[in-house]
């Protein structure tokens, strides 16, 4: 299951009217990485998550939970599989061993 953020990546930039290179900067990384990102090219890394909710000021689960519903239109638009429910409880474990390791980090 590849999980795209290209839209919902496209979408809150554009609402906050920042550059890919704004962006990129308060993300601390190159301006072609992040346009990978947008393009679906590069993989976001859960690394980067914390700091891209902390940019586009929303929680980190809001911004899974934007994700997740691109994908499903997306997919329903192409008429492939939906998300199953059992890829939807890996995602969801996924992020929350995400949410306990980024919520140990800003503890410090």
């Amino acid at each position: 299951m590849n999980i795209s953020m290209r839209n919902v990546l496209l979408v809150l930039r554009t609402k906050r009217n920042l550059s890919q290179q704004q962006v990129a900067d308060l993300l601390f990384i190159s301006r072609s990485t992040y346009n990978k990102w947008e393009n679906d090219i590069g993989e976001v890394p859960h690394s980067k998550l914390f700091l891209i909710s902390e940019v586009y000021q929303i929680s980190i689960q809001k911004l899974i939970l934007l994700v997740l519903s691109e994908n499903n239109l997306l997919e329903e638009k192409s008429g492939s599989e939906n998300i199953t429910g059992e890829d939807f409880f890996t995602l969801n474990e996924k992020l929350n061993s995400i949410i306990k390791i980024l919520d140990e980090k800003r503890s410090y």
